[in-house]
């Protein structure tokens, strides 16, 4: 009874209390804000532990154990093993034979063999032999079809014997030409001559011999070839037999090298001889060179210092004179461009036989002057030199490339004209200059050429190189570089597929070129040249494949000789076989 009393008194105390409290407040004190309120937060302290447990209760763990060896009895025979054997590259192989047959339009047979021994390490000889011919006429300026064929043939042997310290080679054979002169103007309507009274033929002898050192890569170790040639052409035009008109011509040229306080030292001597009937020329012409020089090389550079030293017999009179060969080279960018400058000159012997296989329609019997030759005749001396510089590198492995421009003077540069001698007799009208043959004229001229060159790998199945050659003549009694064109440009793409089929396509591109009327003596411009060409082969096996050729596919009509119009379209199917 007395704690429920003390429970009602505090009661009433503590509401009295309150009540008291809040009558005191005064609901009309003024209240002033001097500033917004910010809430704002205070920096917290985390507690940033892991709980951990620990044990008291440490257990030393007590491990009894024992070893009862014993011997495992095994039946077993170790066997010896055979030592590694280095196996090379498996070689591939060399077929005897290589046989090429084909037949073309305008009755154009081919027919070429290759045999050859096989793989050996003291010996090489084989058999070389070709066929080429055809049968057709072409309509030459006034629409007259005149007879055009033509017939190749070549056939030698060559072999080279191994030895320990020095390696022998020799080839020779004989080959056999026949052309013939329908290249007529059109200024008549009718020419009556045939085949047979225009034709020309040649025939040549040829051998070589050579002794090499084995070791051209040791510069410590004396170096030397030395070897000989020998050259024999004849014609039967208008003469009915060979062996009437003819040159022999006899070189023999030796080189001998050696590293000497490292330098690299060379001489290279060269004799070459000229004797011709005397229905060409009466006298000899004979030319003894003698070349020495130096040469050095680093990783960035090298460079050879010479000087040509020339001594030209000619019948009775004898004319020296020297010439400079100096290069160097660098590398302009390290691996990727070299630069390369240089002077040199020369005599260069024009031989019977170079001429005809430049232009077989020359006057029969054509003797050509010798370039660049010191005369006596009034005190003058002709000499050629000639200067160049070049870039070449590869940008890539994919890419290839030389650029080079150079700038020479060089007298007696011959040059082809039709002839306006030689005149042919029509039945009731008076002589008719036919100019179906061609002569040389003369002439010192100056000469800057622009060659550029590259080859192109974009895969393994398909790479392109091209080549480009500018010519800028000038002449000083001449009025223009006769049949001689301004540019020369070729590109020939190449593709293969799965080593199957082999894709060729050869294009080629002549200049402006000019040449000399022998009827008015007027410079005629002769049309420029594009031929474009196909080869595609398909290799059935690899002893068999078949193959087509194209030539002239767009079938232009043009003349790379003045008055001689080329076949147009022509086409070729054959085969290859090996064994």
């Amino acid at each position: 009874m007395f704690l429920r009393k003390v429970k009602y008194y505090l009661t009433f105390l503590i509401l009295s209390i309150i009540f008291d409290f809040l009558h005191a407040q005064d609901i009309n004190t003024r209240i002033t804000v001097v500033s917004p309120y910010e809430p704002s937060v205070g920096t917290a302290q985390k507690i940033n532990f892991l709980p951990v447990f620990s044990d008291t209760l440490y257990l030393q763990p007590s491990f009894r154990y024992s070893i009862f060896p014993q011997k495992l009895m095994v039946d077993y025979q170790p066997r010896p093993i055979a030592p590694a054997k280095m196996v090379s590259d498996p070689q591939p192989r060399l077929y005897k034979s290589y046989l090429v047959m084909g037949m073309g339009n305008k009755v154009t047979p081919l027919v070429e063999l290759n045999i050859a021994s096989v793989r050996n390490e003291k010996y090489a000889v084989g058999f070389y032999g070709k066929h080429q011919s055809s049968h057709s006429d072409l309509k030459i300026d006034n629409g007259q079809k005149m007879w055009a064929g033509y017939n190749d043939n070549v056939a030698g042997l060559y072999g080279k014997y191994i030895g320990k310290k020095i390696t022998f080679s020799a080839d020779g054979g004989a080959d056999h030409q026949t052309v013939y002169y329908y290249g007529f103007n059109g200024d008549t309507n009718h020419i009556p001559y045939g085949k047979d009274d225009l034709r020309q033929d040649f025939l040549g002898l040829s051998a070589n011999v050579k002794a090499e050192s084995n070791h051209p890569g040791d510069s410590n170790r004396l170096y030397y070839r030395i070897g000989g040639s020998y050259r024999y052409l004849t014609d039967k035009f208008l003469t009915g037999s060979f062996f009437r008109n003819f040159e022999h011509g006899t070189h023999v040229n030796a080189l001998f090298s050696k590293n000497v306080k490292g330098f690299y030292v060379s001489v290279d001597g060269r004799v070459d001889n000229y004797n011709r009937s005397s229905s060409m020329d009466t006298l000899t012409n004979t030319l003894i060179t003698l070349h020495p020089a130096v040469m050095k090389s680093a990783t960035d550079w090298r460079f050879r210092v010479g000087v040509k030293t020339i001594i030209n017999h000619l019948g009775e009179n004898s004319f020296w004179s020297a010439y400079p060969d100096i290069h160097f080279e660098f590398n302009a960018v390290q691996d990727v461009v070299r630069m390369y400058m240089g002077m040199e000159g020369g005599l260069k012997d024009n031989s019977y036989a170079e001429i005809v296989k430049e232009n077989p329609f020359i006057v029969p019997n054509l003797v050509v002057r010798n370039q660049n030759p010191k005369e006596d005749q009034g005190g003058l001396t002709r000499e050629k030199l000639s200067v160049l510089a070049g870039l070449k590198g590869s940008l890539s492995h994919a890419f290839e490339f030389n650029l080079f421009a150079s700038y020479g003077k060089i007298s007696n540069q011959y040059f082809f004209i039709n002839d306006t001698v030689n005149r042919f007799f029509f039945p009731g009208e008076n002589k008719y200059v036919a100019g179906n043959q061609f002569i040389t004229v003369y002439d010192d001229v100056e000469l800057l050429r622009f060659v550029g060159e590259g080859n192109v790998r974009v895969s393994s199945s398909f790479s392109t190189s091209g080549r480009i050659e500018i010519n800028n003549y000038k002449t000083f009694k001449e009025e223009k570089p006769w049949n001689v064109p301004a540019c020369k440009v070729s590109l020939i793409p190449r593709y293969t597929l799965r080593n199957k089929i082999f894709v060729e396509i050869p294009v080629y591109y002549f200049g402006k070129r000019y040449a000399l009327s022998p009827v008015t003596h007027q410079v005629i411009s002769m049309k420029d040249i594009v031929d474009i060409n196909l080869f595609l082969e398909y290799r059935y096996t690899k002893l068999i494949s078949l193959f087509l050729r194209f030539n002239n596919m767009a079938a232009f009509r043009y003349s790379y000789w003045n008055q001689y119009p080329l076949q147009r379209f022509f086409v070729m199917a054959g085969f290859t076989y090996s064994l």
